[in-house]
């Protein structure tokens, strides 16, 4: 964005790295939703069948620590269904790895594929009863799940466990009462990522090409190190023994807890993550056997809440992106469907910029609902813009505006 139009206060400073190349040809031509698209592919798992693969000699339950996999989503005496993913740079478990995968447990279980993008929202206006009856005959059923009182204590625990839905809600009544028993059975689960600890660049040197990305601008190793994170899609009919398990649509939430933009002797303490969210799978469209993403099923809100300085870029061309910035520097990208506010109303924002869209970009960049104190456009290496040599503060790309070459 011009200069002119940066919200007052705002520091223009552009990591001179970062567009030191932007006169190569080499990916002249390709836009910036296609290159994200293909580097999400290629240093991400897509699924955590993908990742088992992967990693053949490793146990299930080393697989599972690997890819944050709880147990089951929790039901809690507050009203809330959530599952906690908690990121720490400095766990063992996967503080060394080129990509993580957040790994989402499925809550459904059926006797027979589901049909039409079957989710919650095909329940969540029905009385309890008309819903006992239709899952009943429709053979789906409740599969993994943690029920924790008002003290926090773990009552059940049934990992692989199997219910019928009107069973469960009963079980919930009789622990809860009606109304929050009807709130948990029928509310969204909250997918909830916390970053506690920012992640140590590694020493490349030490470790093998798989084990490394590389600069987009010079084709060597990124010495930035980005740690790729891949928020699964969440799954459709996968096929588990006779049956077939879903995830219903989540609300998801990145929290960043821990600053990852400290330098010493002017290099980067920590890597800058990126975060990969396609939108749930949804029925396979085209016949080739994969369900779609974002299409069918469609995303719900994705929230990024900085309670720190934040340098990373987030991936979400199919999902509605509210940030909240409390007031934090924001350093990266964010591709997104659409912006929108804490109550999902979206923030107008034109798909292209140029001279007739610049005063409209100044509004949303001013607006109080995002609250940034301040942002800097930067792409770690990971992708790069074509045309657009100084984009200072431009962070946010619709992905009508990705798609298109800048």
């Amino acid at each position: 964005m011009p200069e002119a139009l940066l919200p007052d206060g705002w520091k223009v400073k552009a990591e001179t790295w970062a567009t030191a190349k932007n006169t190569a040809s080499a990916l002249a031509g390709v836009d910036l939703y296609t290159q994200a698209s293909e580097v999400a592919d290629a240093y991400n798992f897509a699924t955590f069948q993908n990742l088992e693969e992967h990693y053949k000699g490793k146990s299930y339950e080393e697989i599972k620590q690997m890819s944050f996999t709880n147990k089951g989503p929790t039901y809690n005496a507050d009203g809330t269904r959530q599952e906690v993913f908690n990121m720490d740079g400095e766990a063992t478990i996967n503080n060394n790895m080129r990509s993580l995968m957040i790994n989402f447990k499925p809550d459904f279980q059926s006797e027979n594929k589901l049909t039409d993008n079957w989710d919650l929202d095909k329940i969540d206006t029905m009385t309890p009863e008309d819903a006992r009856v239709v899952l009943y005959d429709n053979g789906i059923k409740l599969t993994n799940w943690r029920i924790v009182d008002s003290n926090g204590d773990v009552l059940e625990e049934n990992e692989g466990g199997v219910s019928l839905w009107g069973k469960f809600y009963d079980k919930l009544t009789n622990l809860f009462g009606e109304e929050t028993a009807k709130t948990l059975v029928f509310s969204r689960i909250g997918s909830v990522i916390n970053v506690i600890n920012p992640y140590k660049v590694r020493n490349l040197s030490s470790l093998s090409p798989a084990e490394i990305s590389y600069n987009i601008y010079t084709d060597e190793p990124n010495e930035l190190d980005p740690l790729f994170v891949r928020i699964e899609s969440e799954e459709y009919n996968t096929q588990s023994g006779n049956k077939w398990v879903t995830n219903t649509v989540r609300d998801i939430s990145i929290n960043i807890k821990a600053d990852n933009t400290i330098k010493s002797n002017d290099k980067y303490l920590y890597r800058p993550m990126i975060f990969v969210y396609d939108g749930p799978v949804g029925e396979d469209e085209d016949g080739d056997g994969i369900g779609e993403r974002g299409v069918g099923r469609k995303s719900r809100t994705v929230t990024l809440n900085l309670e720190a300085d934040f340098r990373g870029i987030i991936y979400a061309p199919n999902s509605p992106v509210h940030v909240e910035g409390n007031n934090h520097k924001f350093q990266g990208i964010i591709i997104a469907q659409s912006i929108v506010d804490a109550a999902g109303n979206v923030i107008t924002m034109p798909e292209i910029q140029s001279s007739e869209t610049d005063a409209d970009l100044q509004i949303f960049y001013q607006n109080s609902e995002i609250n940034l104190g301040d942002a800097q456009y930067d792409d770690f290496g990971v992708v790069r813009l074509t045309k657009y040599n100084n984009p200072q503060k431009d962070v946010f790309y619709l992905k009508g505006r990705a798609s298109i070459t800048i």
